[in-house]
C-alpha cells in the first residue's frame, strides 16, 4: 500500500528528480542503486562491496583533510549527484569527488566535480567495459572535470591518472608508489597502498593494460 502510493507520487517527467524510476525498476530497487542519467536510459550501479567502499572511504578522508587544510572545496561522498548539460548526459554520480564551487543545499551539485575517482567492479573489465569507461571519461572532461581517477583492485598499477589535457595517455600508480590529482588539486597526495586493508589481497592477478612507452617508464622506475 505504501509502496504503491509513493510510486504514484514519483514524478513523470524527464528532469534528474523526475527519472527515478527505469528499466521497469520499483522506487525502492531505485533507492538501493546509485543513479545516473545518461543517454535515453538510467543508468544504476549495485551497492559496492567490501574493497570498494574501503577505498572510497579511504580516498574521501584524504581528499575531506585536504579540504579543511586548504579551505578550497569540498570533499563528496558516494552517491552524491552531479547535475550536468551534456548531449546525452544529464548527471554523475562517481565514487568520489572533489567539487568547487557554489554549494547546492538539499539539490544535486550544479556542473562536475573538478576532480572524479571512479572504482572498477566486476562489470567494468573486458572490451564492453573498456569502452564504456572511455566513453565516461570522455563526458567528465567535456563537463569540465580536470582529473578523473580510474581504480582497479585488483590490479598492483592500481590508480590510472586521466588528465583533461591528456585524455588518453593515463600515469599510472602502482602499490608503493604515491598518487596524485594534479593538476586538480594541487599538493594533493595519496598512497596508493591505502587504498588495501592490510596487505593486498591475492586477488590482484594482473597488470593493466597501458601504453608501450609508459611501459617501457615502469620498466624503467622499478630498475632503479
Amino acid at each position: 500500500m505504501y509502496l504503491s502510493m509513493m510510486e504514484s507520487m514519483a514524478p513523470r517527467d524527464e528532469t534528474i528528480a523526475g527519472r527515478f524510476r527505469y528499466a521497469g525498476k520499483s522506487l525502492a530497487e531505485t533507492r538501493s542503486n546509485r543513479v545516473e542519467m545518461a543517454g535515453p536510459a538510467s543508468v544504476a550501479s549495485a551497492p559496492i562491496g567490501h574493497m570498494r567502499a574501503y577505498a572510497a572511504g579511504e580516498i574521501f578522508a584524504s581528499l575531506r583533510a585536504y579540504a579543511r587544510k586548504t579551505g578550497v572545496g569540498l570533499a563528496v561522498t558516494d552517491g552524491a549527484g552531479f547535475r550536468v548539460d551534456l548531449i546525452d548526459r544529464s548527471s554523475f554520480s562517481p565514487d568520489v569527488g572533489y567539487w568547487i564551487g557554489p554549494l547546492p543545499w538539499m539539490e544535486c551539485y550544479p556542473g562536475a566535480p573538478v576532480f572524479a575517482v571512479e572504482i572498477r567492479n566486476r562489470s567494468d573489465f573486458g572490451l564492453v567495459g573498456e569502452e564504456e569507461s572511455a566513453a565516461k571519461r570522455a563526458d567528465y572532461f567535456a563537463a569540465g572535470t580536470m582529473v578523473v581517477w580510474e581504480v582497479d583492485l585488483t590490479n598492483p598499477d592500481a590508480v590510472a591518472r586521466y588528465t583533461a589535457d591528456y585524455p588518453s595517455e593515463p600515469v599510472v600508480f602502482s602499490i608503493g608508489e604515491i598518487a596524485d590529482a594534479e593538476p586538480a588539486l594541487p599538493g594533493w597526495k595519496m598512497p596508493v597502498g591505502d587504498l588495501f586493508l592490510g596487505t593486498p589481497p591475492r586477488c590482484i592477478m594482473h597488470r593493466r593494460s597501458v601504453p608501450a612507452a609508459r611501459q617501457q617508464s615502469m620498466v624503467m622506475n622499478t630498475s632503479v
